[in-house]
C-alpha cells in the first residue's frame, strides 16, 4: 500500500510520457520515488528510460490481480502517457495456469485501453523463469507468452518477446543474467533487457 501511495504521487508532480507497469522486473530499475528491492538498480534506467519522462509503476511481488487492483484504484486517473510497458505474470505461476495468466494480462490491456485512450501499449513477454525448459514455472510462462502475443494488433497494442535473449540453445537460463533464484535478473540481465527494449521503445515513443 505504501508503494501504491508513492505511485499515486508521481502524476501530481509531473505527467509521465512513458510508464513501466508491472512487477519486480520493472520496479528494480528504480526511478523517482521507487524502492529497489534487491539493490540491482543501475545507471541503465537513466540510459534507457529516463530520457522519455518515465514513471516506474512496477511493484515487486505483484501478479496480474494486483496490477488490476492498482489500475482500479487511481494509478491511471490523472495520466496521459504516450506508451505503457507491461510486464507481469511471473508471480502468478504458483497458483495460475498459463491460460489464466494470459487472461489476466488481457484484462489489464482492456482496462488501460479505456483509461488511457491515447497510449500505445507494449506487452513484454514474462522473462523466463525456472532453470530449464521443462521447469513447471517456465512451462506456464511459455504458454502465457504464446497467447499474449496474439493480442498485438501493431497499431495500438504491441508485443516484445524477449524470451530467446535469456536462454541457451538447450533451454537453460543464461546464468550470468540471473540471480540465484532463477527468477530475478542480475545487473547484466537488466542491462540486456534495457538494450533489447531500447529499439521498440524508441520507435513507439516517436
Amino acid at each position: 500500500m505504501d508503494q501504491h501511495k508513492d505511485i499515486l504521487e508521481i502524476p501530481r508532480r509531473r505527467k509521465p510520457d512513458l510508464i513501466l507497469l508491472g512487477d519486480s522486473l520493472f520496479q528494480h530499475w528504480g526511478g523517482e520515488g521507487r524502492r529497489v528491492a534487491r539493490g540491482v538498480r543501475t545507471s541503465d534506467y537513466d540510459l534507457y528510460f529516463a530520457p522519455y519522462n518515465t514513471a516506474n509503476f512496477g511493484v515487486s511481488g505483484d501478479g496480474t490481480q494486483h496490477v488490476l487492483w492498482r489500475i482500479d484504484n487511481g494509478e491511471f486517473e490523472d495520466v496521459n502517457p504516450k506508451l505503457i510497458l507491461i510486464h507481469v505474470g511471473v508471480n502468478n505461476t504458483v497458483h495460475a495456469t498459463g491460460e489464466e495468466i494470459a487472461a489476466g494480462i488481457k484484462e489489464i490491456v482492456n482496462r488501460l485501453r479505456k483509461l488511457t485512450p491515447n497510449a500505445k501499449l507494449l506487452i513484454v513477454s514474462p522473462i523466463p523463469a525456472g532453470p530449464d525448459k521443462d521447469h513447471w514455472r517456465r512451462v506456464k510462462l511459455d504458454r502465457a507468452s504464446e497467447i499474449i502475443g496474439r493480442y498485438a494488433d501493431n497499431k495500438r497494442i504491441f508485443y516484445a518477446d524477449l524470451r530467446s535473449e535469456f536462454i541457451e540453445d538447450d533451454g537453460k537460463l543464461i546464468e550470468a543474467d540471473y540471480s540465484s533464484d532463477s527468477i530475478h535478473l542480475s545487473k547484466p540481465g537488466f542491462a540486456k533487457m534495457g538494450k533489447v527494449l531500447a529499439d521498440p521503445v524508441r520507435r513507439l515513443m516517436r
